[in-house]
Protein backbone atom coordinates (compact mmCIF):
# COMPACT_ATOMS: atom_id res chain seq x y z
CA UNK A 1 0.00 0.00 0.00
CA UNK A 2 1.35 3.86 -0.70
CA UNK A 3 2.26 5.99 2.24
CA UNK A 4 0.32 7.95 3.58
CA UNK A 5 0.76 11.36 4.51
CA UNK A 6 0.67 12.28 8.36
CA UNK A 7 -2.43 13.94 9.67
CA UNK A 8 -1.34 17.14 10.82
CA UNK A 9 -1.97 16.14 14.36
CA UNK A 10 0.35 13.63 14.14
CA UNK A 11 2.60 15.29 12.08
CA UNK A 12 3.62 17.77 15.09
CA UNK A 13 3.85 14.99 17.65
CA UNK A 14 6.95 13.46 15.22
CA UNK A 15 7.93 17.32 15.17
CA UNK A 16 8.13 18.01 18.76
CA UNK A 17 8.75 14.40 20.45
CA UNK A 18 10.70 12.56 17.62
CA UNK A 19 13.24 14.83 15.64
CA UNK A 20 16.77 15.77 16.71
CA UNK A 21 17.02 19.62 17.07
CA UNK A 22 19.69 21.36 14.88
CA UNK A 23 20.49 23.12 17.94
CA UNK A 24 23.46 26.15 18.27
CA UNK A 25 25.14 24.24 15.57
CA UNK A 26 22.86 24.67 12.64
CA UNK A 27 22.16 28.32 13.76
CA UNK A 28 25.91 28.83 13.21
CA UNK A 29 26.18 26.69 9.85
CA UNK A 30 23.13 29.24 8.76
CA UNK A 31 25.31 32.20 9.45
CA UNK A 32 28.92 30.65 8.22
CA UNK A 33 27.05 29.87 5.22
CA UNK A 34 26.61 33.87 4.57
CA UNK A 35 29.93 34.20 3.93
CA UNK A 36 31.38 31.28 2.63
CA UNK A 37 28.93 31.19 -0.71
CA UNK A 38 30.75 30.65 -3.52
CA UNK A 39 29.09 33.22 -6.73
CA UNK A 40 30.79 31.42 -9.63
CA UNK A 41 28.73 28.15 -9.29
CA UNK A 42 24.95 29.14 -9.54
CA UNK A 43 22.73 26.34 -8.34
CA UNK A 44 21.22 24.14 -10.96
CA UNK A 45 17.46 23.39 -11.48
CA UNK A 46 17.12 20.69 -8.80
CA UNK A 47 17.10 23.44 -6.19
CA UNK A 48 13.03 23.09 -7.16
CA UNK A 49 12.60 19.66 -6.59
CA UNK A 50 10.16 18.82 -4.26
CA UNK A 51 10.41 16.76 -0.93
CA UNK A 52 9.32 13.51 -2.66
CA UNK A 53 12.45 13.39 -4.20
CA UNK A 54 14.07 13.84 -1.84
CA UNK A 55 15.33 10.11 -1.15
CA UNK A 56 18.16 8.68 0.80
CA UNK A 57 20.47 8.63 -1.99
CA UNK A 58 23.74 10.80 -1.78
CA UNK A 59 23.93 13.53 -4.45
CA UNK A 60 24.86 12.77 -8.23
CA UNK A 61 28.49 13.03 -9.40
CA UNK A 62 29.76 16.46 -9.80
CA UNK A 63 26.72 17.87 -7.73
CA UNK A 64 28.20 19.72 -5.56
CA UNK A 65 28.89 23.40 -4.61
CA UNK A 66 33.06 23.99 -5.27
CA UNK A 67 34.86 26.77 -3.81
CA UNK A 68 33.55 28.55 -1.21
CA UNK A 69 35.04 31.02 1.26
CA UNK A 70 35.68 29.67 4.19
CA UNK A 71 38.27 26.62 5.12
CA UNK A 72 38.40 24.23 8.04
CA UNK A 73 40.88 26.18 10.41
CA UNK A 74 38.61 29.36 9.65
CA UNK A 75 35.65 27.83 11.00
CA UNK A 76 37.02 26.40 13.99
CA UNK A 77 38.58 29.53 14.62
CA UNK A 78 35.08 31.66 14.72
CA UNK A 79 33.97 28.65 16.54
CA UNK A 80 36.41 29.44 19.44
CA UNK A 81 35.83 33.36 19.12
CA UNK A 82 32.10 32.52 19.70
CA UNK A 83 32.34 30.67 22.37
CA UNK A 84 34.62 32.61 24.09
CA UNK A 85 31.90 35.59 24.19
CA UNK A 86 30.90 36.76 27.73
CA UNK A 87 27.37 36.54 26.59
CA UNK A 88 27.55 33.36 25.54
CA UNK A 89 26.97 30.00 27.64
CA UNK A 90 27.11 27.19 25.89
CA UNK A 91 26.95 25.57 22.50
CA UNK A 92 24.85 22.66 21.94
CA UNK A 93 24.74 19.50 19.33
CA UNK A 94 22.11 17.20 19.18
CA UNK A 95 22.21 13.74 18.17
CA UNK A 96 20.83 10.28 18.60
CA UNK A 97 21.70 6.87 19.49
CA UNK A 98 20.75 5.73 16.65
CA UNK A 99 23.30 7.75 14.51
CA UNK A 100 25.98 6.80 17.32
CA UNK A 101 25.12 3.10 16.41
CA UNK A 102 25.69 3.84 12.50
CA UNK A 103 29.48 5.66 13.49
CA UNK A 104 30.01 2.12 15.12
CA UNK A 105 29.02 0.14 12.16
CA UNK A 106 31.06 3.02 9.74
CA UNK A 107 34.32 2.08 12.21
CA UNK A 108 33.67 -2.03 12.52
CA UNK A 109 33.30 -1.42 16.70
CA UNK A 110 30.95 -2.37 19.01
CA UNK A 111 31.43 1.15 20.95
CA UNK A 112 33.12 4.43 20.69
CA UNK A 113 34.32 7.11 22.36
CA UNK A 114 32.78 10.73 21.50
CA UNK A 115 32.86 12.74 24.58
CA UNK A 116 36.51 12.68 25.99
CA UNK A 117 39.82 13.06 23.56
CA UNK A 118 41.19 10.22 24.95
CA UNK A 119 40.06 6.36 23.11
CA UNK A 120 41.94 3.52 23.84
CA UNK A 121 45.14 2.55 21.74
CA UNK A 122 43.60 0.79 19.59
CA UNK A 123 40.68 2.81 19.14
CA UNK A 124 39.59 4.77 16.31
CA UNK A 125 41.87 8.41 15.55
CA UNK A 126 40.39 11.58 16.12
CA UNK A 127 40.77 12.12 12.15
CA UNK A 128 38.72 8.86 11.96
CA UNK A 129 36.13 9.39 14.02
CA UNK A 130 35.24 13.42 12.45
CA UNK A 131 35.09 11.12 9.07
CA UNK A 132 32.46 8.52 10.74
CA UNK A 133 30.52 11.66 12.73
CA UNK A 134 30.16 13.83 9.29
CA UNK A 135 28.34 11.18 7.18
CA UNK A 136 24.86 11.76 6.43
CA UNK A 137 23.80 8.39 7.59
CA UNK A 138 25.49 9.14 11.13
CA UNK A 139 23.51 12.37 11.56
CA UNK A 140 20.93 12.79 14.35
CA UNK A 141 19.30 16.07 13.03
CA UNK A 142 16.92 15.30 9.98
CA UNK A 143 18.01 18.98 8.56
CA UNK A 144 21.90 18.53 8.81
CA UNK A 145 21.09 14.93 7.29
CA UNK A 146 19.51 16.47 4.42
CA UNK A 147 22.05 19.18 3.70
CA UNK A 148 24.81 16.59 4.23
CA UNK A 149 23.30 14.60 0.86
CA UNK A 150 21.90 17.56 -0.95
CA UNK A 151 23.82 20.75 -0.87
CA UNK A 152 23.08 21.98 -4.08
CA UNK A 153 19.36 22.06 -3.19
CA UNK A 154 19.90 23.81 0.32
CA UNK A 155 22.85 25.97 -1.47
CA UNK A 156 24.99 25.10 1.40
CA UNK A 157 28.52 23.41 0.58
CA UNK A 158 28.70 20.33 2.26
CA UNK A 159 32.63 20.67 2.95
CA UNK A 160 31.31 24.15 5.25
CA UNK A 161 28.93 21.33 7.07
CA UNK A 162 31.52 18.97 7.57
CA UNK A 163 33.55 21.85 9.05
CA UNK A 164 31.28 23.23 12.00
CA UNK A 165 30.50 19.67 13.17
CA UNK A 166 34.59 19.02 12.69
CA UNK A 167 35.12 22.59 14.38
CA UNK A 168 32.29 21.97 17.25
CA UNK A 169 34.17 17.98 17.93
CA UNK A 170 37.11 19.76 18.20
CA UNK A 171 36.31 21.99 20.79
CA UNK A 172 34.19 19.22 22.77
CA UNK A 173 37.62 17.25 22.70
CA UNK A 174 40.29 20.40 23.90
CA UNK A 175 41.12 19.58 27.39
CA UNK A 176 43.27 22.97 26.92
CA UNK A 177 40.78 25.35 26.27
CA UNK A 178 38.98 26.19 29.08
CA UNK A 179 35.72 27.26 26.73
CA UNK A 180 35.49 23.68 25.91
CA UNK A 181 33.28 23.54 28.34
CA UNK A 182 30.52 25.58 26.97
CA UNK A 183 30.13 22.64 24.34
CA UNK A 184 27.87 20.40 24.86
CA UNK A 185 26.43 17.32 22.78
CA UNK A 186 23.43 16.05 23.83
CA UNK A 187 22.20 12.55 22.35
CA UNK A 188 18.21 11.74 22.33
CA UNK A 189 17.35 7.78 23.25
CA UNK A 190 16.92 5.51 20.39
CA UNK A 191 16.04 6.61 17.12
CA UNK A 192 12.48 8.89 16.33
CA UNK A 193 10.08 6.13 15.94
CA UNK A 194 10.96 4.47 19.31
CA UNK A 195 11.15 8.44 20.83
CA UNK A 196 7.67 9.52 19.16
CA UNK A 197 6.25 6.00 21.01
CA UNK A 198 7.52 6.66 24.07
CA UNK A 199 5.60 9.82 24.04
CA UNK A 200 2.26 8.27 23.00
CA UNK A 201 2.54 5.30 25.16
CA UNK A 202 3.69 7.48 28.54
CA UNK A 203 1.11 10.24 27.81
CA UNK A 204 3.84 13.12 28.01
CA UNK A 205 2.40 13.75 23.81
CA UNK A 206 0.13 15.18 25.77
CA UNK A 207 2.37 17.46 27.80
CA UNK A 208 4.67 20.34 26.94
CA UNK A 209 7.08 19.43 24.45
CA UNK A 210 11.17 18.70 25.03
CA UNK A 211 12.67 21.89 25.78
CA UNK A 212 15.43 21.11 23.07
CA UNK A 213 14.98 24.73 21.98
CA UNK A 214 17.09 27.71 23.17
CA UNK A 215 14.53 30.29 25.16
CA UNK A 216 16.88 32.46 22.34
CA UNK A 217 16.42 30.96 19.36
CA UNK A 218 18.00 33.90 17.22
CA UNK A 219 20.60 34.56 20.13
CA UNK A 220 23.13 32.41 17.45
CA UNK A 221 22.60 34.33 14.68
CA UNK A 222 22.92 37.76 16.37
CA UNK A 223 25.95 37.54 18.00
CA UNK A 224 27.57 36.08 15.55
CA UNK A 225 26.65 38.03 12.99
CA UNK A 226 28.28 41.17 15.18
CA UNK A 227 31.36 39.23 15.40
CA UNK A 228 31.67 38.90 12.12
CA UNK A 229 31.21 43.17 11.47
CA UNK A 230 33.54 43.54 14.16
CA UNK A 231 36.02 41.12 12.08
CA UNK A 232 35.02 43.18 9.00
CA UNK A 233 33.46 39.84 7.02
CA UNK A 234 30.57 41.34 6.50
CA UNK A 235 29.41 45.71 6.41
CA UNK A 236 27.60 46.34 9.73
CA UNK A 237 24.60 47.41 8.06
CA UNK A 238 23.96 43.87 6.67
CA UNK A 239 23.46 42.80 10.69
Amino acid sequence: APVQPLGAEDAGVHYLHGRVPGGDLMELLVVLSLIDEDQSRPLDGRDGASADDWGEEEEEEGQVLDGGLLEQEDVEALLRLYVAMDNVRSFTHYTDELALDRVCTRLGRTEVYIVRPLTPPEGPSPRQLLKALTAPECTGCEHLRLLLRHPVRFGIRRGLAEAVVSAFFALLWDTADPDAAKAHLVVLAADRASRVRGAMESGSVREDPPAFQPLDPTGVRERMLSLLADMEWIQPGDV
